[in-house]
């Protein structure tokens, strides 16, 4: 099957089989195995040994969401993905190292979001076990 993992904007991942689109999802996660709820932001096939000519296995993949989460889902034989979650994102704040510069108050404050804002995802050409969150 041509599969397709879809993002959507409440946290919820689908796969789907593009060569029938007429046809429902294949699996859909939910809020037990991914319980946030931002928006997924990207989305990463694994690429393992024996994918192109080797037996017949599905790959999982790797899902960000805005919220910092890095989720790894793999299809079962079920209507439902299985994901776990590698690891979560944190916001950190304090002082930057280096030359001190002076610099005017702006006139309005700037107000930052609680989360990290994971926007893209990036494998290791290398190496298959890393990946890079920016």
């Amino acid at each position: 099957p041509q599969l397709l993992a879809i993002g959507l904007h409440n946290g919820s991942v689908e796969v789907r089989n593009i060569s029938q689109p007429e046809q429902p999802p294949l699996a859909i996660s939910h809020r037990s195995t991914s319980p946030h709820f931002e928006p997924v932001t990207a989305i990463r096939w694994i690429r393992i040994a024996g994918d192109v000519g080797g037996p017949a296995v599905i790959t999982p993949f790797l899902a960000i969401s805005r919220a910092g989460a890095v989720t790894k889902y793999r299809l079962i034989n079920s209507p439902h993905l299985l994901g776990f979650e590698q690891q979560r994102l944190q916001r950190a704040e304090g002082e930057l190292e280096g030359l001190k510069i002076d610099r005017p108050v702006p006139a309005a404050s700037l107000q930052a979001n609680r989360h990290p804002q994971c926007l893209e995802l990036v494998l290791d050409p290398v190496q298959a076990d890393i990946y890079y969150v920016l």
